[in-house]
């Protein structure tokens, strides 16, 4: 098995922009009233920067792209849940998970930029933030997802972890294992 690298293991806490460059008021929309941005992200491609903002009291995550004739949306996604963090899974070319809290449970959802375009990829949920594991040798491996459910147990020999892989077109659940195996079989 090669060796694994944990990327990110989502906690509480909101993820502020970078410090390379700012979000001024060139960069964000103008404020709707009573709107207020609470995370803010760049998410790097290859050939370009997309701004990504969520905002309270919508629940709502908006994409932007500098275009020649400025600041335009692209995308528009809608949570009925509060968001906890938003986050690129690698530094350029990678995709953008948010993590979204509501009852008892995280709601996640991996959006993919492709074709000048943003697109869903995964929506699921867990009683635990999400994993994100990925092959340490192999970049161009899109990472795995693990969702683990408590069941209510405190014991964590009860777990059940969902193992969440890439299929080429968007993230599908591989398998359902003990929360201890969990990593096992990821290259």
């Amino acid at each position: 098995m090669k060796p694994l690298y944990c990327l990110a293991t989502c906690v509480l806490g909101f993820l502020a922009t970078d410090s390379t460059t700012s979000l001024d008021d060139d960069i964000l929309p103008s404020q709707q009233s009573g709107s207020t941005v609470v995370s803010a992200t760049h998410w790097r491609m290859p050939n370009e920067t997309l701004t990504c903002l969520v905002r309270e009291p919508e629940r709502e995550l908006t994409v932007h792209r500098q275009t020649e004739r400025g600041i335009s949306e692209i995308f528009r996604f809608k949570s009925d849940v509060r968001l906890i963090s938003m986050y690129p899974l690698w530094d350029s070319g990678g995709d953008l998970m948010t993590v979204w809290q509501g009852g008892s449970a995280y709601h996640f959802n991996v959006f993919c930029y492709s074709g000048s375009k943003v697109r869903l990829v995964l929506e699921a949920g867990s009683k635990s933030p999400p994993e994100i594991i990925t092959a340490i040798n192999s970049r161009d491996q899109k990472p795995y997802i693990l969702a683990t459910d408590t069941m209510g147990y405190h014991d964590s020999k009860l777990w059940r972890t969902i193992v969440y892989s890439w299929n080429g077109h968007e993230y599908r659940a591989l398998r359902k294992v003990r929360y201890g195996k969990r990593f096992a079989g990821l290259e």
